[in-house]
């Protein structure tokens, strides 16, 4: 039975290396976003990342509008943009229904003649979940977003997964 306890033994360990061999991230840490940063992984663009990310609330329109830009290369445009709109709820954290009329997520890839292509979340056109994680008053708004946005302006879509937003008021 010794002979029995040191194969097994001898085996666990061989796969227990193997295994962790393969995990390198296994214990990454989560960095959380700062103030004003945005991050999404969009499929076909890559990764969509900002320092710009700010919010804007409706006050008595009871909605909350999010705008996070990446500009052009000299710095004098937008080239690539999220915009958020959606319903005010006063308690977090809440998901954001996309079957009422006035909210949307939306996404445009904006092309040297100016004009946008977008990629939009709505009532009837794509499918996706914005989570409202946390609001401070007059400071910021914290949350996720992922979803399949469907073209506008032409045909196809995008997905967009791992994203959240830190955008301040």
């Amino acid at each position: 039975m010794n002979k029995n306890y040191k194969a097994f033994f001898a085996i666990l360990t061989i796969s227990l290396v193997t295994f962790l061999s393969g995990c390198q991230n296994a214990v990454a840490p989560i960095i959380p976003l700062k103030p004003g940063e945005m991050q999404a992984t969009v499929s076909g663009f890559g990764t969509f990342y900002t320092t710009n990310a700010h919010a804007i609330d409706g006050g008595s329109n009871s909605i909350y509008s999010i705008h996070a830009s990446v500009r052009t290369a000299d710095g004098l445009n937008d080239s690539v943009v999220f915009d958020f709109n959606f319903t005010k709820l006063t308690i977090t954290p809440y998901t954001v229904d996309f079957s009422d009329p006035i909210s949307y997520m939306n996404y445009c890839i904006t092309h040297t003649d100016g004009s946008c292509s977008n990629y939009r979340v709505e009532n009837g056109t794509g499918s996706g979940i914005l989570k409202v994680t946390s609001i401070t008053a007059n400071d910021n708004i914290q949350g996720t977003f992922s979803g399949t946005f469907q073209s506008t302006t032409g045909s196809g879509n995008i997905t967009v997964t791992d994203g959240e937003f830190y955008a301040s008021f």
